[in-house]
């Protein structure tokens, strides 16, 4: 009996058959996998027109930076005068405040001898202003040159000289804490003004980003730092006789700047539970960096666009709540 034998021509043109098989199967099974996540994850109707607003109007053009700051660093030293300290302002639409925070912090840094610089985190984007989002854009940016950050607002300025700047080797020391804050006085707050080094804002892995509007960011942030044993440490209440009104410059005009308190759709459920966003997960692009003097005191302006996951979070765009 014969035995069927292929020629060169013919087994090659075989194998290519076959390989051409072998790809559209597995395109069909990725489009199938596809197909059945999308069956499991959108199960409300709701859920459905945001994700395809956020499939036809996504930015993906940008670019998730998250260097290794793990890595030893020239600002890792034991001598309190060998750190450098970030000055991390979230910042948007606030000149008239940044004209006076710039000069009044490095006055006040400069008479405690404390190596700092200015880094004005400025979002440039259309959507809600993101506080921790921003916060962990500057971390990123500052941590190259800095090994401990200060998250600061703009419009809190220090006034009594025995507020502390230094190096937080005890862990994240809050300084606008409860007692002392102009506004907020209770147990978990560490909002306002918060130091805290490389190493433990790493282990917290940041803040998170799915908080649009203000509020409720800093409260999400203890929680992380709880989850992740780290103590909070505060000034002794009894060395300051300035208390709550003269221990700080409030500069914010509620009349003048109304804060975005608004929660809608599923935003007031949502943002209070903890997820897993943060340094590793940030998405934004840099425009611009100047470098400004006000007042011949320098700082370094980021502009820095966003980038909002609108099936995650529809809430950080406001058209959203007339859906």
């Amino acid at each position: 009996m014969k035995r069927n034998v292929r020629s060169h021509e013919e087994q090659r043109l075989w194998s290519i058959k076959k390989n051409q098989e072998t790809r559209t199967s597995k395109k069909l099974f990725f489009f199938n996998f596809l197909f059945l996540k999308l069956k499991q994850n959108l199960n409300l109707k709701s859920n459905l027109i945001f994700f395809l607003i956020g499939l036809f109007t996504s930015n993906y053009s940008f670019t998730i930076l998250f260097p290794d700051l793990t890595e030893p660093s020239a600002h890792n030293l034991t001598k309190s005068a060998d750190h450098k300290l970030a000055v991390v302002v979230p910042f948007r639409d606030r000149f008239d405040e940044l004209l006076l925070f710039v000069p009044h912090i490095s006055k006040f840094l400069n008479t405690k001898s404390i190596s700092f610089k200015i880094f004005v985190i400025n979002q440039v984007d259309n959507y809600r202003f993101n506080r921790a989002s921003l916060i962990n854009v500057g971390f990123l940016i500052s941590m190259k040159e800095c090994d401990y950050m200060a998250m600061h607002d703009v419009d809190l300025l220090p006034l009594n000289e025995k507020l502390d700047y230094s190096y937080p080797s005890m862990g994240p020391f809050h300084v606008s804490s409860p007692g002392l804050h102009p506004e907020y006085n209770y147990s978990t707050f560490i909002g306002g003004i918060l130091i805290i080094n490389k190493q433990d804002f790493i282990l917290t892995n940041g803040m998170s980003n799915r908080y649009w509007g203000w509020g409720r960011e800093d409260d999400e942030f203890y929680i992380r730092l709880r989850k992740a044993n780290i103590t909070v440490q505060r000034p002794d209440l009894k060395d300051f006789t300035t208390g709550n009104k003269y221990t700080f410059l409030n500069n914010h005009d509620e009349n003048k700047r109304k804060r975005d308190k608004k929660r809608f759709l599923k935003q007031k459920k949502e943002s209070l539970a903890h997820d897993e966003t943060g340094l590793n997960t940030i998405q934004y692009r840099i425009h611009e960096i100047k470098d400004m003097f006000i007042d011949k005191f320098s700082c370094s302006i980021i502009n820095v666009e966003l980038f909002c996951d609108r099936y995650d979070t529809h809430w950080c765009n406001m058209d959203y709540q007339f859906l």
